[in-house]
């Protein structure tokens, strides 16, 4: 049956093939439309609606329904499941207002080290501190004693509002050293059974800055130093300045009167061997005008200085420039600077003493000036927190503090321990410097920093002499590196450098029965020094912490000042302790 059916189908279309491939012509006719069709939708079937306006008076709103209905949906997203994430509150370190600090050494090295700072109330606070660090076992050969310390006690309170601010101390700190620094050993027994080359340096302060915010007088200071030695040495300096500003806009007229007396007693003058008394006061005022906002920054001004009481100044009355102007254009980091000044400073016991601690105690003391002074050069903001600087300087010094090796001449009746070639005279020539100066300055994201500064120098001797025609001490290549590091949490890591070149020292051959001031002049030269100090601290817990020191590290046998052998690796490991001191 399906076969029949199915020949039947392709009969019909092989028919209908072959009638659709005949041709057919068509006939043309002419049609005439009388109407355009209109097509009309039935009346009946139309659905009769009553047209109605809403308005807001007789409409009512209704509420909305919202129905809704679950789908199923197949999907092949897995959304992953999330946890909210908890806040972890870093632990805070405790911080104490005091500090206890123990170290020991080699050469019986021993470091005492005690602070405090307590807050009597909100604009109050008390601080002091005890500090002593002793060398006390002679250098390994050494024929006389070489020990040495440094104590330190200080006082301070300070008291600051939105109107003023005061800091005031009291400061008392004893050098223990020697004059071991022989250029030949004694051979004498009873020269040596008799040579005590202990010198104990004592230097007590009281000073006192104030500082005042909205007003005329913007701040005063006093300061007070007293000086004593073991050979009898007695020295008083009082000096105090204030300053006076009036504001118009952003340009300041400010005034700084100073004042500065001096008066120093030396048991004998080393040539002389006669009591030694010096006075000299010098007051003076600095007035200029500057502007310390916007992109242009300057000051212009000057200084004036009456110079009383010594009869070795060739005047009394000075002058010297004080000009700074510094430019700093929008959008940039490079800040370029010019200054242009002088400056004029007495030359005390005291300050030559922290500059060289071996000089004589029977020295001749000169007040010393600079004319002038030219710095020009450039500051730059390299990152945030840091600063790189450098410039050119030329500097022309009249009295320049210069050390000089006295020679020997004692007294076999009298042993003083400062006259056998172990000692340092000063002299004042005059200088002139020129050189370049850099410095780097940075801080860490951590707490870190670092400073290093490089210098050249380059020197000009006046009016030179036989007994003195080159720069003596003075380096011409200096470089210093000081940083803080913060390795973790718990290690802090402290490194310090300090490289001086070499330089050109002098001092008199003395033979028996010759004048010592008119005996020849010698020279040397002096290897450069270089010395590196490190200090690793670890923290325990707040409370605890262990320190390791470091220094000489390079255990050189070498000078800072002639003849002065400085002590070799010295390695001290102590613990410190961090508490609270409350009244």
């Amino acid at each position: 049956m399906k076969l029949k059916l199915f020949i039947l189908f392709v009969l019909n279309l092989f028919s209908i093939l072959v009638y659709s491939q005949k041709s057919v012509d068509i006939e043309t006719q002419e049609v005439t439309v009388k109407k355009s069709f209109n097509p009309k939708v039935n009346i009946a079937k139309k659905i009769k609606s009553k047209i109605t306006i809403s308005d807001t008076l007789t409409s009512k709103i209704k509420d909305p329904r919202i129905f809704i209905s679950s789908v199923p949906v197949a999907s092949t997203f897995n959304p992953s499941k999330g946890t909210p994430k908890k806040l972890q509150i870093l632990p805070t370190k405790e911080s104490f207002n005091s500090r206890f600090a123990l170290g020991f050494g080699n050469y019986n090295n021993l470091i005492l080290d005690y602070g405090s700072s307590v807050s009597l109330d909100k604009r109050q606070n008390v601080d002091w501190f005890l500090f002593y660090d002793g060398l006390l076992k002679n250098i390994n050969n050494s024929l006389v004693d070489t020990k040495q310390s440094n104590f330190n006690l200080n006082i301070s309170h300070q008291f600051s509002t939105n109107k003023r601010n005061s800091f005031s101390q009291i400061n008392f700190r004893q050098h223990r050293q020697s004059f071991y620094g022989l250029p030949s050993v004694i051979e004498d027994n009873y020269i040596a059974s008799n040579f005590d080359p202990i010198q104990r340096l004592t230097y007590f302060s009281i000073t006192s800055d104030w500082k005042w915010y909205n007003r005329i007088v913007k701040g005063f200071s006093l300061n007070s130093y007293y000086t004593a030695d073991s050979f009898s040495t007695r020295e008083n300096e009082v000096s105090f300045s204030s300053k006076f500003q009036l504001d118009f806009g952003s340009i300041n007229l400010t005034a700084i009167p100073r004042i500065n007396i001096l008066t120093t007693t030396f048991k004998e003058d080393f040539y002389t061997r006669i009591e030694s008394d010096l006075f000299s006061g010098i007051s003076g005022v600095s007035i200029y005008s500057s502007k310390e906002k916007g992109k242009f920054k300057f000051r212009f001004g000057i200084q004036s200085y009456l110079l009383t009481g010594d009869d070795y100044a060739k005047k009394n009355l000075y002058y010297f420039p004080d000009v700074m102007i510094t430019f700093k254009p929008e959008n940039s980091n490079f800040a370029p600077f010019l200054n242009f000044n002088g400056e004029f400073y007495q030359n005390s016991f005291r300050s030559l003493s922290h500059i060289n601690p071996y000089v004589a105690p029977a020295i001749r003391l000169r007040p010393s000036f600079s004319p002038y002074k030219i710095e020009l050069g450039t500051r730059s903001s390299l990152y945030k927190g840091w600063e790189f600087q450098w410039n050119f300087f030329y500097l022309y010094e009249e009295n320049k503090p210069m050390f000089r090796n006295f020679g020997k001449n004692f007294d076999i009746e009298n042993i003083i321990a400062y006259r056998f070639g172990n000692s340092f005279e000063v002299l004042y020539p005059s200088i002139i410097s020129s050189g370049i100066n850099a410095k780097l300055k940075g801080v860490f994201k951590n707490g870190g920093r670092l400073n290093f500064q490089a210098s050249y120098f380059n020197y000009d001797l006046r009016d030179k002499n036989p007994q003195l025609f080159e720069v003596l001490n003075l380096p011409e290549i200096s470089l210093q590196f000081d940083s803080t590091l913060k390795i973790s949490n718990k290690i802090f890591f402290q490194l310090f450098l300090k490289y001086i070149g070499i330089r050109t020292n002098s001092f008199r051959d003395v033979f028996l029965g010759q004048n010592i001031e008119d005996s020849p002049i010698l020279y040397e030269t002096l290897d450069p020094f270089t010395q590196i100090d490190a200090n690793v601290q670890y923290q325990l817990n707040d409370r605890w912490e262990v320190f390791l020191r470091g220094r000489n590290l390079m255990n050189q046998n070498q000078f800072f000042w002639s003849n002065y052998r400085v002590y070799p690796s010295q390695i001290s490991l102590g613990l410190k302790y961090n508490f609270d001191v409350s009244f």
